[in-house]
């Protein structure tokens, strides 16, 4: 079950380019050209839209109705999309299919269903035994008011299942990159926000995003160390 939208929306909004290159690499990996239909799924509040090439047709969806007043989402359910067979060039699941606990083979199965031939799906998201994985389960799931649950992602768990839903897998590739911020107190703001730690202390949020995930200064800004497992399939 994904958590409320409100405090993560205003990190994202207050915070853009943040997680600029979680957004860029998994674009450009797809491989859009002009003309071709990308699903966002799930969307958020659209934080994928200024990073598209142009003439990219951007359709995000979303599946919690507290994302509704952002972005203006298509809201739908992951394992049952009001879209029509073969009409999307490309879909984009980007860090909360972890969230889907049960039923994931039902959701590549429904990719399938509406990419058309040489459509791509490209899920970017935590790989167990990795330190984002560590800091979600160790710490924002007993920080967090809201906790967290989560079924983090394994090549050699999805892999069978995207081919028995009739894909071809093209990569399964951990992916490492920096969450960049101005300082750390900004960086602190931000992770507050996105992993839903309200209440807890500068000072304690600070100390865990170093002790679980790593700090550095490099260039004048703040790099926080993150990293996403990027598996890309096609339909045949």
């Amino acid at each position: 079950m994904r958590r409320s939208a409100a405090s993560y929306d205003a990190a994202v909004r207050a915070q853009p380019e943040a997680r600029g290159d979680e957004f860029r690499l998994p674009l450009q990996r797809l491989g859009l050209v002009p003309g071709e239909r990308l699903l966002d799924l799930p969307s958020g509040g659209g934080y994928l839209a200024p990073y598209l090439p142009p003439g990219v047709h951007y359709l995000p969806a979303e599946t919690l109705v507290g994302f509704t007043r952002y972005g203006r989402p298509l809201v739908c359910d992951w394992l049952c999309l009001p879209l029509a067979d073969g009409s999307i060039d490309a879909v984009l699941s980007l860090a909360a299919l972890h969230h889907l606990l049960e039923g994931r083979e039902r959701f590549y199965r429904e990719m399938f269903r509406v990419l058309r031939p040489g459509g791509r799906l490209l899920v970017a998201d935590v790989a167990a035994d990795t330190a984002p994985a560590r800091w979600l389960d160790d710490y924002v799931a007993h920080a967090s008011p809201e906790g967290h649950r989560a079924r983090f992602f394994r090549c050699a768990e999805e892999l069978p299942l995207l081919v028995g839903e009739g894909f071809r897998v093209a990569c399964c590739e951990q992916v490492s990159y920096p969450w960049r911020f101005a300082d750390r107190e900004r960086m602190v703001r931000f992770c507050r926000g996105l992993f839903r730690l309200h209440g807890v202390p500068d000072a304690e949020i600070a100390a865990a995003l170093e002790r679980h995930l790593g700090v550095r200064e490099v260039d004048g800004e703040v790099h926080l160390a993150w990293s996403l497992l990027h598996l890309l399939a096609v339909r045949p």
